[in-house]
């Protein structure tokens, strides 16, 4: 007599055989996962935070003649301080604050102006010293300074260096009546 099982039990014994292949040790352990990347959001260091020129200025003494705004100032803090006491010496006749910022052949011009008492005398003079920044043809950063005096106003374009790690400021050509062209329109 041949039994016939129930269905339940085919069900029963095959989930056995079936479990019995997929037991620890028996066959080939699954592959662990691939870790995880870690996907850093690229972040930009904050730009370098500058002290304002109004604080600068009385930080470091800076005559009120001295006109520099915001947007015409350099990034860095030392650089700030080096343009602002640059045009400080010439507001105050004070050639200590100018002279070591100058190349040789603007060195040797001061000290005639010095010697002479030009200096003294535009200084005396001078209501206010605008600074206008620029960049040359050739890309090195420039500063037109614009002298305000009682009846008239001058102009110097000065190109700043600081390839070798200190501020130097040479004496740039300018075109000839430039002063008559500044504030007009093209």
């Amino acid at each position: 007599l041949i039994r016939q099982r129930r269905p339940e039990c085919w069900v029963l014994m095959a989930g056995l055989l079936l479990g019995l292949t997929g037991m620890p040790g028996c066959g080939e352990d699954p592959p662990p996962p691939a870790p995880k990347k870690r996907v850093r959001a690229e972040t930009k260091p904050p730009p370098p935070m500058v002290t304002s020129i109004e604080e600068l200025m009385a930080q470091h003494g800076i005559d009120p003649r001295v006109y520099l705004e915001e947007d015409q100032a350099p990034g860095t803090d030392a650089a700030r301080v080096g343009l602002l006491t640059f045009f400080d010496g010439f507001a105050t006749g004070r050639p200590e604050g100018i002279t070591p910022m100058l190349k040789p052949v603007e060195k040797e011009e001061l000290d005639r102006m010095v010697q002479d008492g030009t200096l003294a005398a535009m200084s005396s003079l001078i209501e206010e010293i605008e600074i206008l920044s620029g960049t040359t043809p050739e890309g090195q950063r420039a500063y037109l300074a614009m002298y305000w005096l009682p009846d008239e106003m001058g102009a110097q374009m000065w190109i700043m260096d600081d390839s070798m790690g200190a501020m130097q400021f040479e004496a740039a050509p300018s075109v000839p009546g430039m002063v008559e062209y500044l504030g007009e329109a093209p």
